[in-house]
């Protein structure tokens, strides 16, 4: 019966085998630009066999929404990915770049901020051409279809919605890959499986607060909420043509409306403005963002909110809008706690919270770390490693102990500034930007391999960046600041910020790395093997009284 049993199974899988469509190294689900830089780095540089599973990826145009970046980390991942056609695909550059934080603390309304740090659009058209010709170009097979399933527990998976007319499992886990069917009917066999698809993903797992922290109090997800539109106007008024506006977080557009004000001083926004060229009637094309930085509740605002407000700020400055080419509606899923390390699918850019939760810059750090990320999945199943301890190393490339100690910092003060009136988000903004260029920058990139990160990667350089703002802040921020810190770490714990700012030898370091098994040997493999040997040496020289002997031709196999 035992022989019979295993027979079966062995026919069982040999069936699934064959009725596989695409055998691939990794397949990675979505198509945006996680996804398609993943894909492409593995399948060109590292010869891999990638199937990208999107029911858009063949379509051109379908990423949304528009990137802004710093200039010189842009330039920065274009060489370090030897990319170099990355470099040209931007549709507009600034030398300078622009803030306007008057309106508190003695500042006039009209004082203007100016950042020596040239500032780009990334023509998002032009990046996803130039990602999918060259996946498809290397080997890359593109499949217009998608993975509809949700988890269920670890590693187990149904199909979403799981009111689906269909009870075969869509997605498996066996000992050297995962088979999973698509919602074309097709079925996939891969070594690894990324998951590209976001920040909501319904696949992937998170860990524990517990875990993560030792406290029973889980990080709640904030969200960055923007209302964006590319504007044919007359006029920029208050807005240099020759540079990016990143930060507008004046009120007086509502001076004399103390209901109003009082309204949009408890919720700021701020507008983000992006001068795209001329007009033939002499106007000008323009990307205006009225966005809130990050809310969570009755903080986080609604997209009409948005809209409103950035039209009453152009109406103030005598900006009259003549036509619209295009709305965005920009919803950015801040915080929150992180993968997983012991589930089999790989995260990877939002999916892997991959999102700065201070301020929303998602592409360039997704970008960083891809190139870790390939390494580790192509040393892996070059040396035919279990796929489970490839995602395990995958994740731990992505957030080992000195990144997330990193992130927990980050993620302190997203919360600071989501608490903050108008009034002191201007004065923190005045005292970040008085600080010197490099450490400031390095904290907006805030990840391993951008320009000046090293300014922010260990508990000493973070607290001397955290001194050098707290004394250049005014003295309500100042006390604000001080008092959240005391209800945050009472809240959540001492392992978030102080863990962050302080040597591993007072709060440790984070969680234990996830153990990496090496080999797929489970129990004592010496003594297995001797009794596999001895079975098969063993010959009976006796029956037992009453049984008929049978000749057992093959050894039992342990």
């Amino acid at each position: 019966k035992r022989f019979h049993s295993l027979n079966k199974l062995n026919s069982i899988t040999n069936q699934i085998n064959n009725d596989i469509d695409y055998n691939v190294d990794v397949a990675v689900l979505g198509s945006g630009i996680a996804g398609s830089t993943i894909s492409w780095l593995l399948q060109e540089q590292y010869n891999l066999s990638i199937a990208l599973v999107d029911p858009r990826v063949n379509e051109k145009g379908s990423w949304y929404p528009n990137y802004g970046e710093w200039r010189d980390e842009w330039h920065h991942l274009s060489n370090e990915l030897q990319l170099p056609e990355l470099k040209e695909c931007t549709t507009t550059e600034w030398e300078l770049t622009d803030c306007f934080f008057g309106g508190s603390f003695n500042i006039s309304a009209d004082e203007r901020t100016t950042l020596q740090r040239p500032y780009i659009r990334v023509d998002r058209i032009k990046m996803q051409e130039l990602l999918y010709s060259r996946f498809i170009k290397s080997g890359g097979i593109a499949i217009p279809s998608k993975l509809s399933i949700q988890r269920i527990a670890d590693n187990l998976f149904t199909n979403y919605p799981n009111d689906k007319d269909d009870i075969t499992n869509p997605c498996i886990h066996v000992k050297d890959g995962t088979i999973a069917t698509l919602d074309n009917n097709q079925r996939l066999k891969c070594k690894i499986l990324i998951d590209a698809t976001g920040s909501e993903s319904r696949i992937i797992a998170r860990e524990s607060s517990q875990h993560a922290r030792g406290h029973p109090k889980e990080y709640p997800i904030g969200y960055q909420i923007a209302y964006g539109f590319l504007a044919h106007v007359d006029s920029l008024g208050p807005y240099d043509k020759l540079a990016m506006t990143l930060f507008d977080y004046r009120t007086d557009q509502y001076d004399g409306n103390d209901k109003r004000l009082k309204q949009v001083s408890e919720t700021p926004t701020f507008m983000y403005t992006m001068p795209l060229g001329t007009l033939p009637n002499g106007g000008y094309r323009v990307f205006f963002e009225e966005t809130s930085l990050v809310g969570r509740g009755d903080r986080r605002l609604t997209f009409e909110e948005c809209k409103i407000r950035a039209f009453e700020r152009l109406a103030y400055h005598n900006i009259t809008v003549h036509g619209l080419e295009e709305e965005e509606f920009c919803y950015i899923p801040m915080g929150g706690e992180l993968p997983d390390q012991n589930q089999r699918v790989v995260a990877f850019g939002g999916s892997a919270n991959m999102v700065h939760p201070s301020t929303g810059y998602q592409a360039c750090r997704m970008i960083a770390s891809a190139r870790g990320v390939a390494n580790t999945i192509s040393n892996g199943i070059k040396s035919q490693l279990l796929p489970d301890v490839i995602a395990k190393q995958a994740h731990r490339q992505i957030w080992n102990k000195t990144n997330r100690l990193e992130r927990d910092f980050q993620a302190f003060g997203g919360d600071f500034l989501m608490e903050q009136y108008v009034e002191n988000l201007r004065g923190f903004f005045i005292a970040f930007f008085a600080i010197k260029q490099p450490i400031w920058s390095g904290f907006l990139a805030g990840y391993p391999g951008l320009p000046n990160n090293h300014h922010h990667d260990s508990w000493l350089s973070r607290l001397n960046f955290a001194l050098s703002m707290f004394f250049q802040m005014p003295w309500s921020v100042r006390i604000a600041m001080i008092l959240f810190s005391i209800t945050h770490t009472i809240q959540y714990g001492p392992n978030t910020l102080l863990r962050s700012l302080t040597p591993s030898n007072l709060f440790g370091d984070g969680p234990e790395d996830v153990n990496i098994q090496l080999d797929s040997v489970l129990g004592d493999n010496e003594a297995k093997q001797e009794a596999r040997s001895m079975i098969s040496q063993f010959t009976p020289s006796a029956v037992k009284p009453g049984v008929i002997s049978e000749i057992i031709e093959e050894p039992l196999v342990l």
